[in-house]
């Protein structure tokens, strides 16, 4: 069942396809659990779930973990995207407290959340590649670089021609 299938009755084939994001966000799988794992440790810091609950939540997060690691996690047709996903995965292995996953938060801040994750990781991925080529060419004798001491490029200049 979808999110909104409740609400709506049931679906139409178009707007299924139309709400579906799962077949291109799910490289936001891991960010989506290193959020609901951060989550579920506020949850439990504000009294708003048990500690033991936490614990439940938390060994089933794991658990997703693994699964989407290993190719093993099975997607199921009401998964519309990833958050959807490992939502039911959770709430299958944690009956009693895994739609607790979701309190507190909306959809809108679960996919803020991983998007800002997922860049963070991009940029940070993709600055360290261009240093790298940047280092390498510099081994060349091509180029010149200057960094401050917080690591700011201040200058960038060609020695050779």
């Amino acid at each position: 069942m979808t999110l909104w299938e409740g609400r709506l009755g049931e679906p139409a084939a178009n707007a299924m396809a139309l709400s579906a994001s799962l077949s291109f966000d799910k490289r936001l799988a891991p960010d989506d659990i290193a959020a609901s794992r951060a989550h579920v440790r506020g949850l439990a810091r504000g009294g708003i779930i048990s500690g033991e609950e936490a614990a439940t939540l938390a060994a089933a997060l794991d658990r997703v973990s693994e699964e989407l690691g290993s190719g093993e996690f099975v997607f199921k047709p009401g998964d519309e995207d990833i958050h959807t996903a490992i939502e039911r995965r959770v709430t299958e292995l944690a009956p009693e407290v895994g739609a607790r996953l979701h309190t507190g938060r909306s959809r809108n801040d679960q996919v803020a959340t991983d998007m800002r994750l997922f860049f963070k990781e991009a940029c940070r991925s993709l600055g360290a590649k261009i240093m790298q080529d940047v280092t390498e060419v510099m081994g060349m004798g091509w180029l010149s670089i200057l960094i401050d001491p917080t690591g700011a490029v201040l200058g960038l200049w060609q020695t050779k021609m």
